[in-house]
């Protein structure tokens, strides 16, 4: 039987691989020790992976306390997608790889609208 932080571990690995997250920018962002963050990740019991797991969720944004301790749950797909195109802006803008320009955020507003289009047109369409 899988221990509470062997789930916590497994969740969080595939929630940052799913979105393609670089562990070191994580890590740095949430304000977690390496050795900490790799034995959380690993599923390590000396650890009290509690107040890890918050700082995660702040960074993120994530807003139940419990997103990360659920056995059943895909992890793999983002949870909100009614929050997709502000979330994506305001990764953009903290990213690291990235500068969040209002030039670039004007043209990724015009993208999203674009495919907003497309699916009401996939919406209202019959195959």
């Amino acid at each position: 039987m899988d221990t509470v932080n062997k789930i916590l571990g497994r969740n969080i690995q595939a929630f940052l691989e799913s979105r393609d997250l670089d562990k070191v920018w994580v890590r740095k962002r949430a304000d977690i020790e390496e050795r900490i963050f790799d034995d959380m990740l690993s599923g390590k019991e000396k650890i009290d992976i509690y107040v890890y797991v918050a700082k995660i969720n702040k960074l993120f944004g994530i807003k139940d306390p419990a997103y990360f301790y659920q056995t059943n749950f895909n992890y793999t797909k983002p949870r909100n997608q009614l929050n997709c195109k502000e979330d994506f802006l305001e990764y953009i803008s903290s990213s690291p790889k990235g500068n969040g320009t209002l030039e670039l955020n004007e043209e990724f507003e015009v993208f999203f609208e674009f495919v907003e289009l497309i699916d009401i047109l996939k919406a209202t369409t019959k195959y």
